[in-house]
């Protein structure tokens, strides 16, 4: 067996098997102990936080546009799992002045030097693959166990925003946490924005509807945008919070992560949507189509697993909403109105209803 053939017999037969098997603990890790686990995070923060303010009252650092977590990929040479937090002003890297904080995801370490050791023990079954070749797997198989950290940090922002260490440093009106790689890719987590709305501009630029455009992140909180045509369109993580969207077609849309909590939906066309970790609590979604609604991500084998946090519809009124279809094993519909929501009777066991809620669903 030539060695390339030799290395991709590896990958399929060893490194894939172990990789799920260690996600698999990692993800039921992540959704039972999330408290445990943001508890260092949010020290890191702390830390973080004190060193901005300290170097700003030095007349070092400007005001803060940027939060970045950095996985630090060398780390694992060292059996660690390093984040790097840095403070950015609004020229990003052009401006750099240092002021760091660091974090360890020991629990992902565990996970990490797992599958080193399996794979450096399995590879010896194949005379051409050398210890290099693991480490190289390594490199690569990292960003699967790095969107916990991402996720976590989701999870605090939404669910627990009062945890975050109190922000009392000078900060540009847009201030951005990102999580990513060490100067490389990085993705939006969080932003605190006050830069003013012109609703009007909005509005215009949401009709033109111009192919690829993507409104990742943006704001949309408070509007009136009732009876738009927002079909086909990637809302991914923006904020809707508290609008008024009622009648609006949101069909094959992309809302993963996005937050419509307060929203008035009613009416609103999501059929064929995405809507994996998308967060409807208090919203009033009385008539919704949410037929072949997408709400779950990842599978492992033989074993389907939900979005990372859930699509979340908690106290919303669902009151004649239509599911028949929608894929979303795993969303919370605590105190949620199903007074004749429509459900497949073969999907119940999908979800967790309480006895007054499968009372009240239409089940067909």
């Amino acid at each position: 067996m030539k060695r390339e053939e030799a290395l991709q017999h590896f990958i399929d037969e060893c490194v894939v098997a172990h990789v799920n098997r260690l996600q698999a603990i990692v993800d039921r890790q992540f959704r039972q102990d999330k408290e445990v686990l943001l508890q260092p995070i949010i020290h890191a923060f702390e830390q973080l936080f004190a060193n901005i303010s300290r170097q700003q009252q030095q007349g070092k650092l400007a005001p803060v546009a940027f939060i970045h977590l950095s996985l630090l990929r060398t780390s694992l040479l060292e059996n660690k799992f390093t984040y790097l937090l840095e403070a950015y002003g609004e020229k990003w890297y052009f401006d750099w002045v240092e002021c760091t904080a660091k974090y360890e995801a020991h629990w992902l370490c565990e996970a990490m030097r797992d599958l080193q050791n399996t794979l450096e023990k399995e590879r010896k079954s194949y005379i051409s693959i050398q210890t290099t070749d693991v480490r190289v797997i390594l490199q690569q198989t990292v960003i699967q166990f790095h969107q916990y950290i991402v996720q976590l940090l989701r999870y605090l922002f939404r669910y627990h925003q009062e945890s975050v260490p109190t922000i009392n440093f000078q900060r540009a009106t847009c201030l951005r946490f990102r999580a990513g790689e060490y100067k490389g890719f990085s993705e939006d987590i969080a932003l605190i924005d006050e830069r003013q709305q012109v609703e009007k501009d909005i509005l215009l630029s949401l009709e033109k509807k111009e192919a690829n455009q993507s409104y990742t992140f943006e704001n949309f909180s408070n509007l009136s945008l009732m009876q738009q045509d927002l079909s086909h369109m990637n809302f991914s993580y923006a904020n809707f919070q508290d609008s008024n969207l009622a009648e609006a077609s949101l069909h094959q849309s992309v809302c993963i992560g996005t937050n419509f909590i307060g929203c008035q939906l009613a009416n609103v066309d999501f059929s064929y949507a995405m809507i994996q970790d998308a967060d409807f609590r208090n919203a009033n979604l009385a008539g919704v189509n949410f037929r072949h609604a997408q709400g779950k991500t990842l599978k492992f084998p033989n074993n389907e697993v939900p979005c990372y946090l859930g699509t979340d519809f908690s106290n919303a009124n669902l009151q004649q909403a239509k599911f028949e279809f929608a894929q979303m094993a795993g969303a919370n519909f605590t105190g949620a109105n199903l007074k004749g929501a429509t459900f497949f009777q073969r999907d119940q066991a999908k979800y967790q209803f309480s006895q007054a809620q499968i009372k009240d669903i239409h089940w067909i």
